[in-house]
């Protein structure tokens, strides 16, 4: 996979329950001490 491949698509991350995103992303936070995340995504 190179770096144009999408991990995630719209119609996938649609079909995830909004609690279940929080939570991946609060994982996500932790693991790489605040570096990545969808919340870091969506500030870039």
């Amino acid at each position: 996979m190179d770096s144009a491949t999408p991990i995630f698509v719209i119609p996938l991350v649609e079909n995830i329950p909004a609690d279940q995103l929080q939570i991946l992303d609060q994982l996500w936070l932790e693991a790489s001490d605040g570096r990545f995340g969808f919340s870091v995504q969506g500030q870039i």
